[in-house]
């Protein structure tokens, strides 16, 4: 069969068989596709990616992905004492905290208890704005940029005026940059 190189040429149709036999590119109004002969999808490889506007690899991907994030886990139980409970994690140095997720499994009873995250009871973040309204009620919150840039021991620290019951878990996540 004789061999035709058409340079000018313009438009092909919506599904282009890649040699006898072979995959096919197929064009959908608003995709493309690349498929085996039997019309399934099939895998389609390249180089990675150099530039921002080029697609990545798998291997980049799982690359960028593998260590980006560290979590550590603190329960905080109400011992019925009337003082504050406080528990903490080791950071890492370099460490950028990401967030912290809090699941009252056990809602806090009494006045105005409060729960604070962070570094000390100086630079906390009050999940509650000091007026209790989310730890009085079980449920799952998450306070997204708790305390970024800072390392050592993050603190969770519950005050619980009058409480007689109540427990939570909060998970701390961060990410050590390199």
């Amino acid at each position: 069969m004789e061999q035709v190189a058409n340079y000018g040429q313009v438009g092909v149709g919506s599904d282009v068989e890649l040699g006898k036999g072979g995959a096919h590119v197929k064009s959908d109004a608003d995709k493309i596709e690349a498929r085996n002969a039997a019309g399934n999808l099939t895998p389609v490889k390249g180089a990675d990616a150099t530039a921002t506007d080029e697609f990545v690899t798998k291997s980049q991907m799982d690359t960028a992905t593998q260590s980006s994030y560290t979590s550590d886990m603190v329960n905080i139980v109400f011992g019925n004492t009337g003082t504050p409970v406080e528990t903490s994690v080791d950071v890492p140095a370099n460490a950028r905290v990401v967030e912290a997720i809090v699941k009252v499994t056990t809602a806090f009873n009494g006045t105005t208890p409060k729960l604070e995250l962070g570094t000390s009871a100086a630079s906390s973040t009050n999940i509650d704005n000091g007026d209790g309204s989310k730890i009085t009620a079980t449920g799952t919150y998450i306070i997204n940029g708790l305390v970024a840039g800072e390392a050592g021991k993050l603190r969770a620290t519950l005050t619980a005026t009058g409480a007689t019951t109540g427990a939570a878990t909060v998970a701390f996540r961060w990410v050590a940059d390199n």
